[in-house]
């Protein structure tokens, strides 16, 4: 029971590894090395759960998952997320106590807008990179969540999958890919209009994942 969950939730994680190494990227790339083994080291946390998660669990990926363990999903993922993207806050040099860096991580996952820090300008730009990218990441998973609990017969929502049994991951794979590249366009789309209009391209950047996934904070230089 709940082994299915566990697979989706591995399979998820992979995209705390993907932006984990982009953060990896900017830092080289623009010489902002003071907090790069915090991003290492959530690459290969990450990394790790992932493939067990998925190896130990793949076999669950054809198997039927219910009302109350897709409930018991949504709601874990809430507070699982959160806390690995917590690591890059409580890591980092600005000193921040677990529960702050927790309350941020919640923060940017569900795309409210509040913030522990005082002043966004004193932020390093990896760090905003990976506060934008939380709730770009948060913005997905929610979308994700909204059309897994959507099908199911208890919920009186006409759905292509409503059926008593419950759905595996692998009949609903096609609908989330498609789910994924519709708002992959839509960054894209946002990022291009942004810099088309004179936005710095790390600002163009940061905004597009933010107003994508409908909230967030950003720094103050806007136009170059």
């Amino acid at each position: 029971m709940f082994r299915s969950t566990l697979l989706y939730l591995g399979i998820f994680t992979l995209f705390i590894s993907i932006f984990s190494l982009l953060n990896i990227l900017f830092c080289y790339y623009f010489s902002f090395l003071l907090n790069i083994k915090v991003y290492f080291g959530c690459l290969f946390l990450s990394l790790l759960i992932s493939v067990i998660f998925i190896f130990f669990n793949k076999q669950y990926l054809n198997q039927k998952i219910n009302f109350f363990e897709k409930l018991f999903l949504i709601i874990v993922g809430f507070f699982y997320f959160p806390l690995l993207i917590s690591i890059p806050y409580y890591l980092s040099v600005y000193g921040i106590n677990f529960i702050d860096s927790y309350f941020e991580a919640i923060s940017g996952f569900t795309s409210t807008g509040f913030t522990i820090f005082e002043n966004t300008k004193d932020i390093d730009e990896p760090l905003l990179i990976w506060r934008s990218s939380s709730q770009w990441l948060g913005g997905l998973y929610f979308l994700y969540s909204l059309f897994l609990f959507t099908a199911s017969s208890k919920v009186k929502i006409k759905n292509i999958y409503s059926n008593f049994e419950g759905v595996n991951l692998s009949e609903i794979k096609n609908q989330y890919t498609k789910v994924l590249i519709i708002y992959f366009l839509t960054t894209f789309l946002v990022f291009v209009l942004f810099t088309y209009s004179g936005i710095r391209l790390f600002e163009s950047f940061n905004l597009s994942m933010t107003l994508v996934s409908s909230g967030g904070f950003y720094s103050i230089k806007f136009f170059k």
